[in-house]
């Protein structure tokens, strides 16, 4: 997921991450993750953004509002800015979240 996002939205890096070590690079992509979802997050579908959805569908609304964000610089408008939802700031919840992401992209 990490890298997709990156892809997507590049600026979010902070540098290279190839010096660091196991924990200290992990903190350090799950920040630049977190990042790129929340300049996402005006494109990310209404399940994206439910708090009773499973990781699954959270991870089907990030690759909606990534392929949404890759074709056009408007947002969807849902209602206005948003707060991040709370699976976002939340280690244990964003980790089930990437889980399901790579479940997803490799039966995808």
């Amino acid at each position: 997921m990490w890298r997709v996002l990156t892809s997507a939205v590049p600026d979010v890096m902070l540098g290279s991450t190839e010096d660091l070590a196991g924990n200290e690079r992990e903190h350090r992509m799950r920040i630049e993750c977190e990042d790129a979802l929340l300049r996402l997050l005006p494109w990310l579908p209404a399940p994206g953004l439910d708090p009773d959805e499973s990781p699954a569908v959270r991870a089907a609304a990030i690759a909606d509002a990534l392929e949404s964000y890759g074709l056009t610089t408007d947002p969807v408008n849902h209602g206005g800015v948003q707060a991040p939802p709370r699976w976002l700031t939340d280690e244990d919840e964003f980790l089930r979240v990437a889980d399901a992401w790579t479940t997803l992209n490799r039966s995808g």
